[in-house]
Formats: structure tokens, sequence, C-alpha cells
């Protein structure tokens, strides 16, 4: 009977064991045939089912950024009210469509799946995948293209290649002429501001130049309200001293939209009625009034990971970026000589309280009668700001001109330049080991940017930081000596989690994804 006995356990235990075996290898893995997509597009998963799965079935969850499935099999579970994907495993690739109309990072997950196998029914964990969703870019190849933004100041756009403005295109018979005013800013006035996206994806605009102001914000944008991102502007040249005033305008005609564009208010709530039109009724022809910037004369929105080299001139606020700033600007630099008769930053002329701006280094010459190395006149947050500027003033200082209110931590400034009791003096001998926060990048003299993106139009193997079309313990290694402030690593394929930077999160998926997990 003893006997028996044993015999009965040790066959359970068989049994339970062998079940053990298949239900290990067991396994559903799933992944996007890309690292990336564009909004609008398809993209597929692929489903891969070990050979021990006959029959396949799950639950399919998300974080809503996925507007449909499209998949033999998929069919929406209405006790569940989600989509349920059911298959036989016949070794086939089985592939699930997706598509997304948002931009961000799209997380597909499979839940309560339950396989058929030859030892029964079994039960896995959750698996998931994800996706980054980018703009549906229009591509900017040509200067005829980069002026097309303004007749859609809600799209995106993505620059494809260098665009070279020549002096031939500023002359009386050249393209961009504008009766002597030169380049027309984009997204004009407050009413009509740039609300979408230029992502400069590396690449540089030359030349540029605005001879006399034509609207009262002047740059490349007028006003910004959207992201402006990844892009290189050299060799600017923007004189706003002659052009619009909107101190004066016609007596004969009704000025619509008086406006004190000294008043604070104006510009942090800002009076939609002003128009192109009514801006018409102002002189153009004396001193000007305009707000310069070489990116945009009035940042209301985000301008981020770019650089700026030239010359900015004009009578009110100049910055090397933005003339006045209620918006973010960071990890930005700017090489530039800018000049007012008013408020000069290298950075921004005029921050209101809104205004952030951290991580930028700004360069070159900085004279105004109230002048900053960073900002002229300065409200809002800056943090982690670095002046390399000559600051030429009576009301002149190392990172902040006149301080109206603003919250500082972490302000620097190398060479000759003034104290301001707040930014920190340093020898510029350190400049050369500056290294913004998180390993976002380094300063250099040469390439004062952050290492430009690769083109979003080619897929990138994530994880591959070193380029060898492998994702290998080199990388890891890499990744690690990176972090530790070591070397460089192409950080698109290191950031795996999409949030623009790479750091000990994207470091810990690595690993996970090297071990298979």
């Amino acid at each position: 009977m003893v006997k028996k006995i044993i015999a009965l356990l040790l066959s359970i235990s068989f049994l339970l064991a062998f079940f053990t075996v298949s239900a290990q290898e067991s396994s559903v893995s799933i992944a996007f045939e890309a690292d990336s997509v564009e909004a609008g597009d398809n993209i597929a998963l692929r489903v891969t089912l070990s050979p021990s799965i006959k029959k396949f079935s799950a639950l399919i969850d998300g974080n809503g950024y996925f507007t449909y499935y499209r998949a033999d099999g998929i069919g929406y579970d209405i006790e569940n009210l989600k989509y349920k994907l059911s298959v036989v495993n016949d070794g086939q690739e089985i592939l699930v469509f997706c598509s997304s109309e948002m931009k961000g990072t799209a997380v597909f997950t499979f839940t309560n799946i339950v396989c058929e196998t030859d030892s029964g029914s079994l039960s896995l964990p959750d698996v998931s995948a994800q996706v980054s969703v980018t703009p549906k870019y229009t591509r900017i190849y040509t200067k005829e293209d980069l002026n097309n933004i303004r007749k859609n100041l809600s799209g995106e756009y993505l620059l494809m290649n260098d665009i070279v403005f020549t002096e031939d295109d500023f002359k009386e018979d050249g393209a961009f002429y504008n009766d002597g005013f030169g380049w027309i800013p984009v997204g004009p006035v407050v009413k009509t501001p740039f609300l979408g996206e230029l992502n400069g994806n590396g690449h540089t605009i030359k030349g540029l130049r605005i001879n006399k102001a034509y609207y009262n914000y002047c740059g490349l944008f007028g006003v910004n309200r959207g992201v402006i991102q990844n892009l290189r502007m050299e060799d600017v040249y923007i004189n706003g001293e002659i052009g619009i005033n909107m101190t004066s305008a016609s007596q004969s005609v009704e000025v619509i939209g008086n406006i004190d564009y000294e008043d604070k208010d104006v510009w942090t709530e800002p009076d939609d009625s002003v128009t192109e039109e009514s801006l018409n009724k102002y002189d153009r022809t004396g001193t000007s009034t305009a707000n310069i910037g070489m990116i945009c004369g009035f940042n209301q929105g985000t301008v981020k990971r770019s650089y700026c080299s030239g010359i900015a001139i004009g009578n009110a606020a100049v910055g090397g970026i933005a003339g006045r700033n209620t918006g973010s600007i960071y990890l930005c630099a700017v090489n530039a000589s800018v000049v007012s008769n008013t408020f000069s930053g290298g950075i921004a002329g005029v921050a209101s309280v809104y205004s952030k701006i951290y991580d930028v280094v700004a360069e070159g010459d900085v004279v105004g009668v109230v002048a900053g190395g960073i900002i002229g006149n300065a409200e809002g947050s800056i943090e982690r700001v670095y002046s390399v500027c000559e600051v030429i003033s009576d009301d002149s200082f190392a990172s902040v001109g006149k301080d109206a209110g603003v919250k500082a931590k972490e302000l620097y400034a190398f060479g000759n330049v003034s104290d301001d009791g707040k930014t920190e003096i340093m020898d510029i001998s350190a400049l050369s080991s500056l290294r913004f926060t998180d390993g976002e990048w380094t300063y250099t003299s040469e390439k004062p940017y952050p290492t430009p993106l690769a083109d979003l139009i080619k897929t990138t193997l994530m994880g591959d930081v070193d380029g060898d079309t492998l994702v290998n313990t080199t990388d890891l290694a890499l990744m690690k000596l990176f972090l530790a402030g070591i070397g460089s690593i192409d950080e698109v394929a290191g950031d795996l989690n999409a949030d623009t930077r790479v750091d000990t999160t994207d470091l810990a998926m690595l690993k996970l994804k090297l071990a298979g997990v």
C-alpha cells in the first residue's frame, strides 16, 4: 500500500513538473516594428507566441494615444469594454496595426492573457510595448517653404536641410527685399501668433536679415506661442532701429488698439484687439519701438535646444533669443552682439513674472541702458544660467540687469563682468568643463549646442548608442560612461523612454532590454 502511495505521489509530482515546464516554455512577446511613427500613420505591432501555445486570447489596453487597432482576430469585448485579440497559433506572423493622432509616447498592453497548450490552459503576465508618435510634419526644404509657414500658423514643421539666405535675397529685386524691410516675421502679432511647432532637426538657417521693423515684434518669428526646438540660426542680422512706432499714428485715421507696449500688463495679458491691419495705421519710417530677438520678438511658448549667432539691434527690448519672454527658454546658447537703447540681454531683453529661463549660455557683447548677460529687465525664474558676455551699460550686471523680482538660482558669469550680488563670478578656464544637468549637453565655443538630433524620419535603433546597428553590452558600458560625464553617445538612441533626455531611467531600461524583459 505504501509503495502504491509513493508511486501515486511520484506520478503527481511528475505531472506537476511537466506542467510547470510547459508554462515556463510558453511565452508571449510583443514589439513595434519601429521606435517612432508619425501621427496618423499605421505602425505594426509584432506578436510572437512560443510554439507550445495553440490558442491565445488577451484584452488590449493602452494609455489613450492609440485611436484604433486592426488585425485578424480582433473584436470588441462587451463585458470588459475593451478590444480583445483571439487567435489560433498556426505559426504565421501575427501583426496588429495601430494608429494615433496624438503626439507622445503610445503604450500597447496585453492584459488577461490566456493561452491554451497541450498541457492545458494557463495565464501569463501582462506584456507591453511603446512607440513614440511624432507630429505629422510638413517638410521644409527651401527658403520659400520656410516663408510659407505663415500660411498655417498651427502647423508642425520639420527642417530637412540647411537653409542659406544670400545678400541677393535682400536686394531690391530679391525675393525677400519687401520694400527694404527684409524678412517679415512669421506670426506677427499677439492676435495671430505662431501656434505650431518648428523642429529644426539640427539644421541651420543662415544669413536671415531684417533691415527695418515691419512689426512691433521682430525675429524669425514675431510672436511665438508654439514650440521651436533643435534649431540653429547663424549669421543673423536684425536692425529694428527704424520701422513701426507704436506711439505714433496717422492723425487722419482712427487707431485700433492704441497700446502702451512698455506697460507690463500688455505683454503678460496681451490685448488681442491689435491686428495686422491696425498696425498699418502707424508710422514705419522713423524711430521704431519694436522688440527684437533672433528667434522671436516675443516668446509666449517654448524655445529649447537651439542656438543663435549674429547681431540684434533695436530701441526697445532686445535679446539674443527673444526680445520679451513670458514663456520658457532652456537648453539654448547664444553668441551675439545685442544692442538696445533700453533693455538688452544675452538671452532676453525683458522677462515677465511668468518667464522661465534655465540651462542656457550667452556669449558676446550686450549693450543697453539696462543690460544683463542673460536678461536686461527680469522677473520670473532663472536657473543654471551662464554668461560669457561683455556687458556695457550704465546699469549693467553679470546675469540680470534690473532685478524686478526674479527668482534666481545657480547664476554664473565668466570673464569681464560686473557682480550683481547673485551671480558667482568664475574664471574663464572653467568654461571648458561646463556640463548641464543630467548630461544633457556640454558647452564648447566651437559648437555651443546640444548634439543635433538625428533626422526624425530615420528609424533609430533604441539602445544602439554606438551606432553599430546592434544593441549589446558595449552600448550599456558606453551609456554608463556618458552618464558619468565621460565620452559621447547617440543621445536619440539612448533616450529609451522618449522624454528628450538620457538619464538613469534609460540606463535601467537598456539593462532590461538586454535581459530580454
